[in-house]
């Protein structure tokens, strides 16, 4: 039974297909050198879970900042999960692959505010059936940790679930004998879809319409020896998904009923990254690992998949061929820019120029995601409050509001869709009932999409 991380130097290549190849000026170094990064994830920052040495994150808001290590060194981490909870709080979950012999060892640890202290919340799984934590994602709430969905492997694959307010984990699927390679949640539609591979080393790919309580399993017809081993959901129609397979990219209209080839199949590539441009759901990217040598395969489409163009490797200063991509994911605040992480050379960035989506005619428009200072700071009777909206968020509700200290809803200033550009607005140090507040410290939080931003205030009477 194969395992998206156990077989990657075991994989059998396929027939070539028939991608465009083009010139990859627009990659750049972006961290991590030398590390083999086996998942990334977005909130307001970027999130790097790596082979045995530890979590990473880096914020992309402030070009000029770099990677910040956020513990759990020696861990196999196989699985991040950045997201917020509650009005003003944010958490990251790391799925870990068990270790024999490390007492120590636990499958979930969560870090809460980029601390470095990890707590275990593995409570349920049990240690001795489950062995690795392959996939995690959620829907955001009050508690910590959210309600979290968890793919696992060990004996057999299986889906557990976080439940809101809980504590512990539960079984909500179990395919058999298989391997469970990847669960993404849809927090708009409440859906969740999991995939992975049966013991008959056919696909499967599951769909969940109500948080988990019940599953619908299909198993596309790809003629032989295949996994699904990445999924993306699109960001307006949870109906229509795409699922990374051993190669090929397939795509579903209708839910999962049907399954049919996009563009890119008979690859020699297992696909082990897919995400959606932030600006236009019909520009796509996918990316994953070429076996022996351990390579890089990453193409994008800019029709929903019709056709697609290869990306081609990053040139190193000691020419090597570059490791295979783990994962994909893609800048929530700027079009056409993703982020690849590899098997051993760190992560890279991708600068695209989608076609089909013409360039903006006024230079002015901003092309990062900008909360300021609000002015004047301390204030009385009124401050400004200054932002900017990139254009791939411009599609996207804005959310502007005041907490006090204990993360409470003081004042809601914006909650609805803005264009691009520079925008501000005015607080009067008044409550949402109108009544003037007490002298002193508050925070103002701005919210677009999955990136976010907070700074404090001082109201002074």
């Amino acid at each position: 039974m194969k395992s998206a991380l156990s077989t990657v130097f075991l994989f059998t290549a396929l027939t070539a297909g028939p991608a465009v190849p083009q010139t990859n000026s627009r990659l750049q170094p972006f961290g991590l050198d030398g590390k083999v990064v086996t998942s990334l994830g977005v909130f307001a920052s970027l999130y790097a879970g790596t082979e045995g040495d530890g979590v990473f994150y880096r914020h992309l808001d402030d070009a000029d900042t770099g990677w910040v290590y956020l513990g759990l060194q020696g861990r196999k981490i196989r699985s991040i999960y950045p997201h917020k909870f509650g009005p003003v709080g944010f958490a990251t979950t790391a799925g870990i692959e068990l270790e024999p012999g490390k007492a120590d060892s636990a499958l979930v640890y969560c870090s809460v505010f980029n601390q470095p202290e990890w707590a275990v919340t593995d409570s349920g799984i049990t240690r001795g059936e489950v062995t690795t934590v392959r996939s995690l994602d959620g829907f955001p709430d009050p508690t910590v940790c959210g309600e979290t969905f968890a793919g696992v492997i060990g004996d057999g694959g299986q889906i557990w679930r976080r439940g809101f307010t809980s504590t512990h984990w539960e079984k909500v699927l179990d395919i058999g004998v298989g391997v469970v390679n990847v669960v993404r949640a849809d927090e708009r539609s409440g859906q969740v879809w999991a995939g992975g591979e049966t013991s008959i080393f056919a696909p499967w790919i599951a769909r969940s319409v109500d948080k988990g309580e019940n599953w619908e399993i299909s198993y596309p017809d790809l003629s032989g020896d295949n996994a699904c081993n990445s999924i993306a959901i699109h960001p307006d129609d949870p109906d229509v998904v795409y699922a990374g397979m051993e190669g090929a990219v397939i795509k579903t209209t209708d839910g999962g009923s049907t399954w049919n080839y996009t563009g890119l199949r008979d690859t020699p590539a297992y696909i082990y990254g897919l995400a959606f441009d932030a600006a236009t759901p019909d520009h796509i990217f996918a990316g994953g690992l070429v076996a022996n040598p351990n390579s890089w395969a990453l193409w994008e489409s800019f029709d929903g998949g019709e056709t697609w163009h290869e990306i081609s490797p990053p040139v190193l200063v000691t020419p090597v061929v570059v490791a295979g991509i783990s994962s994909i994911a893609p800048d929530p605040g700027r079009a056409g820019v993703i982020y690849v992480a590899t098997f051993g050379h760190g992560l890279w960035k991708y600068e695209s120029t989608p076609t089909g989506v013409e360039d903006s005619d006024d230079p002015a428009l901003p092309e990062r995601f900008v909360l300021e200072q609000n002015y004047p700071n301390p204030f009385n009777a009124g401050t400004v409050i200054s932002f900017e909206i990139p254009t791939a968020l411009a599609h996207m509700n804005v959310h502007l509001a005041i907490y006090n200290l204990r993360g409470e809803l003081v004042r809601e200033l914006i909650n609805r869709k803005l264009a691009a550009g520079d925008h501000q607005t005015r607080w009067d140090g008044r409550n949402q009932a109108g009544r003037e507040l007490a002298s002193g410290i508050y925070l103002y939080r701005l919210q677009v999409g999955k990136m976010s931003a907070m700074r404090k205030l001082s109201l002074v009477k």
